[in-house]
């Protein structure tokens, strides 16, 4: 059964809620140390993405949604813009490498 965007959203501050800030920051290094087990898998089996890796990476996209809903909590700074605004910071300075050859 799919759920929409809205149930989604509700659902990931209940369970953020419960559970803490502290808590999934701790499960999600459990998260990214089995994503990266993942990927490494993928890498020696030559493959480009395997179903546990996607299930690894819904895992740690969870637990980031959950941890950006609660430090909205602990920070007087716009959260979403500063997350943006590193985003878009980070691929222009990485298109900016790629043109200047720095990954060759």
């Amino acid at each position: 059964m799919l759920i929409n965007i809205e149930e989604r959203k509700e659902i990931t501050k209940n369970i953020a809620d419960y559970f803490g800030i502290q808590n999934q920051q701790l499960k999600l290094i459990e998260e990214l140390s089995e994503l990266s087990r993942e990927v490494a898998k993928d890498i020696s089996s030559n493959r480009k993405i395997s179903e546990n890796t996607i299930s690894e990476i819904a895992d740690v996209t969870i637990l980031l949604n959950q941890i950006l809903y609660l430090a909205k909590d602990y920070t007087v700074f716009d959260l979403d813009k500063r997350l943006n605004d590193n985003i878009e910071y980070k691929l222009r300075r990485t298109k900016f490498r790629i043109r200047k050859g720095e990954y060759k």
